[in-house]
């Protein structure tokens, strides 16, 4: 028995090392399972959530990139407008208008007393046929009317875009500037044929505006130049215009000038918006050789017309001397 006592004892501790290996390789509790699951989740989303930030960092970044590329465009453009002391003048024309005289529409309506009003004058057509024949006495001139739509909106517009950077702008209409004026501060002269200070200030450059026969057109100065001419439907409808954008550093007024005009309405409207939009110029001026800020410029816009409204301007020619 004593003999026995060892055996037991080493048999123990056997016992023992054999329990405690068993119980180190048993497995983790559910709990443990779960804990660990929650851990990587809590890595996976934090994992997650720093690519997002990091997305949206760049997407800030390419954007404000992008905005003050524009802006720098819109700037460079216009900036010796912008750092000259004196106001910029927004120059549109005003000219004649004729409308049917009282006596011409009583003469021709079969309802006369409809057209006592003025309201119905201005909104209604007289009751003529193609053969009825007029007398100069059959018109009046009506002079507080005369503003074409597409001038309108493109001094609208630049009003409002120097009013967004701090820049004083004075609209002026008509007779209500001199060419005294045009020399004494930056300009916007708008309109083609209706204006005579775009006809002047363009008249020796690259792109001018002139007639041949009875119709009206931009033509590149030299006897192989191109011309462009607005297009109509079978209806006389427009279905095309063309217009110049003219941007001189130092013109024959001996100031910084911007001429906007198309060869109707719808071409001014259309250059009215490429000097006010930053996409429009930073895309055009993409082409142009650097150093084109301190250089004149004209560029030939061309839109599309669709129910007598015009589709974002296209390049069609760029002159830079």
């Amino acid at each position: 028995m004593l003999q026995a006592e060892p055996e037991s004892h080493e048999t123990a501790q056997k016992v023992g090392i054999a329990q405690e290996a068993t119980h180190a390789e048993a497995p983790l509790p559910a709990e443990a399972h779960h804990g660990s699951g929650k851990h990587k989740w809590i890595r996976w989303a934090i994992t997650a959530l720093g690519l997002v930030i990091l997305a949206g960092l760049v997407l800030t970044g390419i954007t404000i990139y992008r905005a003050k590329t524009q802006q720098s465009v819109l700037q460079k453009f216009w900036a010796p407008a912008i750092s000259s002391p004196e106001p910029v003048l927004i120059c549109l024309a005003k000219p004649a208008v004729y409308r049917p005289s009282v006596k011409l529409y009583q003469r021709h309506s079969k309802t006369p007393e409809v057209f006592l009003g003025q309201f119905a004058r201005l909104t209604q057509k007289p009751e003529l046929g193609p053969d009825d024949k007029l007398n100069w006495s059959d018109l009046e001139e009506y002079p507080d009317y005369g503003l074409a739509s597409g001038d309108v909106y493109t001094a609208i517009r630049l009003s409002s875009l120097f009013g967004q950077i701090g820049k004083k702008n004075q609209v002026r209409i008509g007779g209500d500037y001199s060419f005294e004026d045009l020399r004494s501060s930056p300009a916007v002269v708008i309109g083609a044929f209706n204006n005579r200070w775009t006809m002047q200030v363009t008249s020796n450059l690259h792109f001018v505006f002139a007639d041949e026969g009875n119709e009206s057109l931009i033509r590149e100065q030299g006897p192989s130049g191109k011309r462009w001419r607005s297009k109509t439907d079978s209806n006389g409808k427009a279905t095309e215009d063309y217009a110049v954008v003219t941007r001189l550093l130092n013109s024959n007024t001996g100031q910084f000038v911007v001429v906007a005009a198309g060869i109707k309405s719808y071409g001014t409207q259309a250059a009215g918006e490429f000097v006010s939009n930053p996409e429009y110029l930073q895309s055009a001026l993409r082409t142009v050789a650097p150093g084109w800020e301190g250089r004149n410029i004209q560029f030939v816009l061309q839109t599309a017309v669709t129910d007598g409204l015009p589709s974002p301007p296209e390049v069609a020619a760029i002159y830079v001397w």
